[in-house]
């Protein structure tokens, strides 16, 4: 949630947005941020909620899930939560579906960082924002695993955006192809 003044910074015009995709909801914060600050908008939360990775094996889905109900409660009406992995989420969206924000907080390994970002990008409207967060992630003994490989990798597959803000998120914009 630290970086919640420079996500409102950076994307002022309120009123456009209409429609966010997050990839990893986790507890709901992010959610219930997105919900409360983009007042206008529905949000599709994508977690598949289930099994412990490497970066969170203590953690206890079945309470992480509860808590993102409970943090959510008084929004349901402008959220759905789709319970599956993203790459299966994003299989069976339609090609047409289009987003105004995309927030990338999902598995943190740079593969997988790299194909939300690939399948995000074709949904992601014209102008639309894509955030990235935990861009300087450094937990994987493998350096190469880490996030910043995968947006790095992203980045030099497709030229059509604005880099708005680097932090410890990146935030782009999508611009149309010239």
């Amino acid at each position: 949630l630290k970086n919640i003044p420079f996500i409102v910074f950076f994307i002022k015009d309120k009123n456009n947005v209409k429609k966010i995709l997050e990839i990893g909801s986790y507890e709901g914060l992010s959610s219930n941020f997105f919900l409360s600050c983009y007042d206008r908008s529905f949000l599709y939360c994508v977690d598949p909620f289930i099994e412990p990775n490497k970066e969170n094996y203590n953690q206890n889905f079945l309470t992480t899930e509860k808590n993102f109900d409970n943090n959510l409660e008084d929004l349901s009406s402008r959220f759905k939560k789709i319970k599956k992995r993203s790459n299966d989420f994003f299989r069976e969206l339609s090609e047409k579906e289009k987003f105004d924000i995309i927030f990338i907080d999902g598995a943190h390994n740079s593969e997988s960082v790299y194909l939300d970002a690939i399948n995000a990008w074709k949904h992601l409207n014209i102008r639309g924002y894509m955030i990235f967060d935990d861009f300087f992630y450094d937990e994987f003994q493998n350096k190469d695993d880490n996030p910043i490989i995968g947006i790095k990798k992203f980045t030099k597959k497709v030229d059509n955006f604005k880099i708005i803000a680097l932090y410890s998120q990146l935030i782009l914009q999508k611009k149309e192809l010239v």
